[in-house]
């Protein structure tokens, strides 16, 4: 554990950045598509800005920067946006039918991810898979190169 400090705004800012480059080369690389990358830093710079600010800020506001909180974080931070869509999909098929039967006859087919559509079960837990080594990436990167280096 290092010592509680302020974060700096280089530190906050470099998270979306790093985010969308690891997310980019790991998604690309696994779909092989250009198409796949660009969604996934898109997707990798929310995540960062919307659930990565708060996490890192807390983390370096109570000095939590060993590498096994880059970890924890980085598991956090890849594995929740998932669930969150997934959650809000369901959500949504539940309030449209207004019939919970209907939503368990739906997760048959998959997992409900809201603009994307549903996909089989199968290719939601390689995405997981993908997004959870995003998370720990993006998190350790930037506690190893932005967070240590501070002088």
């Amino acid at each position: 554990m290092n010592e509680p400090r302020a974060p700096r705004a280089i530190e906050m800012l470099a998270l979306p950045l790093i985010a969308a480059a690891t997310g980019a080369l790991i998604f690309g690389a696994a779909g092989r598509t250009w198409d796949a990358a660009r969604l996934a830093a898109m997707a990798a710079a929310a995540s960062a800005v919307l659930l990565g600010w708060p996490l890192v800020f807390w983390a370096l506001d109570h000095g939590r920067t060993s590498t096994r909180d880059a970890l924890i974080l980085g598991v956090l931070l890849g594995v929740l946006p998932l669930v969150a869509a997934v959650v809000s999909g369901l959500l949504g098929w539940f309030i449209k039918s207004g019939e919970l039967a209907y939503v368990r006859g739906a997760v048959g087919y998959g997992a409900p991810i809201p603009y994307y559509g549903t996909i089989p079960w199968r290719t939601f837990w390689w995405w997981e898979l993908l997004a959870t080594a995003v998370g720990i990436g993006t998190v350790w990167l930037h506690f190893k190169f932005v967070v240590k280096s501070r002088p």
